[in-house]
């Protein structure tokens, strides 16, 4: 039989050292999986802390225990939206689209009541006791609205505004909850469910209005900016101010007080400018975001979630005009006359220096100054003199020949 050339062909075993280059490559892309599919999923923590309210549940007064939930990779907190299921016990959360079922009232009551909580507003309270408010108002907030797994006690939908102050100021809301000591937290509590009630405004921007004066050489003015719940602070636009203007005073937070300077020249007298502010915030509907266990029985997880991208930040701005005053006419003034020597001869030149100020509010075109005296009359062209400005003129004579009068 004739050999075929294949026949010939050896296979060489592979060599050690790249067996150990592929199953590295191999390892290395069985990790990239499972580091993927183990962060698309994140394990909650919970740890208890203390119960600063009491509950009625089922005719009696217990504790009302609000556990600290937080992932366990980044320590991020959230907060419970079913609470009448189990804690979560070696579960593992992924996002869900849970929220997206809620009416846009129950949804804008949740950032409000976020926005005004913890963890962006303290409140005046310790961390704990901000993040107990808060999760309760919650609570509160998804109850009253109807929401599924929620206790009745929570529910305070029975009672007004004007009720639940002063219920709370007292330290107990009828058959429903109590405060255990600090009624101060339990009408914090309430403000927060009012709020997201409300649905009111909850972002807002405003710059006082500008009086501009003359002084020196500019007008200037002052306005105070005021920012509400804008926690990314304020930028400022002065494009539409003349040129040379200048802003001072800008920290991008509430309560700066700007200083506006203009050039006080006759182009900028008399006229009205534009200034604007914006605020931005964050903290908006997109960031809602909730995350469900792989376990149906245990609870439902949301929390307000930042970023600092454009499309998550909305903004609130507002402008003010700035008007500047009509500036005075031009005011000229001799400021000083004095001569090269104080007593001369016959026949030598005298020379006399006056200064001259434009002590007004405009500008000046031409104008002539003379000296008139015994010994003739002199005068100076003079083809402008700015604001503030001083012009300095010399005039020489000849020295007459002294005669008595005797």
């Amino acid at each position: 039989m004739t050999k075929r050339k294949e026949d010939n062909l050896k296979i060489k075993p592979m060599n050690k050292k790249k067996k150990i280059i592929v199953v590295i490559i191999v390892a290395v892309l069985i990790a990239a999986f499972l580091i993927t599919n183990v962060f698309a999923a994140f394990p909650v923590t919970t740890r208890n802390t203390t119960h600063w309210f009491y509950k009625l549940y089922r005719g009696s007064w217990g504790t009302l225990k609000t556990p600290r939930f937080y992932n366990k990779y980044t320590y991020a907190e959230y907060y419970c939206i079913q609470p009448k299921k189990d804690f979560p016990a070696s579960t593992y959360y992924s996002s869900t689209n849970i929220i997206g079922s809620y009416s846009t009232r129950v949804k804008t009551g949740l950032q409000i009541i976020l926005q005004n909580g913890y963890p962006y507003n303290y409140m005046g309270f310790n961390q704990e006791q901000a993040r107990y408010i808060t999760a309760n108002a919650i609570r509160s907030w998804l109850s009253e609205n109807g929401l599924s797994y929620q206790y009745d006690f929570m529910n305070l939908g029975g009672f007004s505004d004007s009720q639940l102050r002063y219920y709370a100021d007292r330290g107990e809301i009828p058959n429903k909850i109590r405060a255990n000591g600090y009624n101060s937290m339990l009408r914090k509590m309430v403000d927060l469910l009012i709020l997201a009630r409300n649905q009111s405004s909850y972002r807002d921007i405003s710059m006082t209005t500008p009086t501009m004066t003359k002084s020196g050489s500019y007008f200037v003015g002052t306005a105070t900016v005021n920012l509400t719940r804008l926690n990314q602070g304020y930028t400022v636009n002065s494009s539409l101010l003349p040129s040379g203007s200048t802003i001072s005073g800008y920290t991008g937070n509430n309560g700066d007080t700007l200083t506006i300077k203009i050039p006080a020249t006759t182009a900028n007298a008399n006229k009205s400018y534009s200034l604007s502010v914006t605020g931005s915030d964050y903290r908006n509907m997109v960031s809602l975001v909730a995350f469900s266990p792989s376990s149906s029985s245990q609870q439902n997880y949301q929390i307000m979630l930042g970023s600092n991208s454009a499309w998550y930040t909305v903004s609130e701005s507002t402008s003010v005009t700035v008007r500047t005053p009509s500036l005075p006419n031009a005011d000229l003034i001799v400021t000083s006359i004095t001569t090269n020597k104080s007593a001369y001869n016959y026949g030598e030149t005298i020379t006399v220096t006056v200064k001259v100020k434009n002590q007004g509010g405009q500008n000046t075109t031409c104008f002539y100054v003379s000296w008139v005296s015994s010994f003739g009359t002199n005068t100076r062209y003079i083809s402008s003199l700015n604001v503030g400005s001083t012009k300095t003129v010399t005039f020489t004579f000849t020295a007459p020949r002294y005669t008595s009068n005797k």
